[in-house]
């Protein structure tokens, strides 16, 4: 063992110029694939949340009678999915917008309240996805003197579509960026293993097998792994402190949205599969070599 390590520090000092591409490149590849993962997670964990909160409201036709108001509410309350149903008066909804807008003077002024009675339908936890709620709002949008259904269904989907698209673009990058790793690794070993080239000639003479030839190559293709995975996670945990702090004085610490980092698990496996970029490209270009 010390043997190995020594032949890999050995060959990090011989080629400190290649060495230290090699592990800047694996590096900024984990640090780019790892803060797209971070951003679609937290994002999932956004749309997780909305989803857990949505509700559907219904808004009534003016001037509908208590009759008719009654006779919608049972109807809905029969309809599967739905956990309650709270009626809101067009008197209550004003009081409710110069709540939420109190600082607009303009709203006192109003003559006429123009704003639709409705019902604010609660759903249950298995309806909370997104076909559930889509056939449950097109049963109510059927529903006599029922005037609109709201639930946030346009821009929801469209965050969910842009979600998927950046999950999409983090496979596509991620498959590039390990692609290069692994080039630059091998011609980083391979030079190495060309510098060497007339000890392996005499180890061979002398008898080597072939994995005692290797396996120092092997050690120096997990370190760089290691080390440019290791130093990639922290410069990300070192920009999500950052911007973790100061979005948490706008929005966190009012209670709407809290961003995490990567689990430990996430992490680990990006650090996994940093070394394997490193183990593999020390592979193929020591079997290449050896093969010659």
């Amino acid at each position: 063992m010390f043997y190995y390590l020594n032949q890999t520090l050995r060959d990090f000092k011989n080629n400190k110029f290649l060495n230290t591409v090699t592990v800047v490149t694996i590096c900024f590849s984990v640090l780019i694939i790892s803060s797209l993962l971070l951003f679609v997670e937290n994002a999932n964990n956004i749309i997780t949340s909305f989803k857990d909160e949505i509700r559907i409201i219904t808004y009534l036709d003016k001037g509908i009678s208590e009759t008719k108001k009654d006779d919608v509410r049972r109807k809905i309350e029969k309809l599967g999915g739905v956990s309650d149903v709270v009626y809101i008066s067009s008197n209550k909804a004003l009081e409710i917008l110069k709540t939420q807008m109190k600082n607009q003077t303009y709203l006192d002024d109003l003559k006429e309240n123009l704003l639709p009675a409705s019902f604010e339908i609660y759903l249950t936890k298995k309806s909370h996805n997104w076909e559930g709620i889509k056939k449950l709002a097109l049963k109510i949008e059927k529903l006599s003197a029922v005037d609109e259904v709201e639930y946030g269904k346009s821009w929801l989907e469209k965050f969910s579509s842009l979600i998927s698209l950046f999950r999409f673009v983090s496979i596509g990058m991620g498959s590039v960026f390990f692609m290069v790793s692994i080039f630059i690794i091998i011609n980083t070993i391979r030079l190495s293993l060309y510098s060497r080239r007339k000890e392996i000639e005499i180890m061979r003479l002398v008898g080597a097998e072939d994995w005692f030839i290797k396996r120092p190559f092997y050690y120096e293709g997990v370190f760089q792994g290691t080390i440019g995975g290791i130093i990639g996670l922290m410069l990300l945990f070192i920009m999500f402190l950052t911007f973790n702090s100061n979005f948490e004085a706008d929005f966190s610490s009012q209670g709407f949205i809290q961003i995490n980092f990567l689990s430990l698990e996430v992490l680990l496996e990006i650090l996994f599969c940093s070394v394997f970029a490193g183990w593999l490209g020390c592979y193929i270009s020591v079997r290449q070599f050896l093969k010659k």
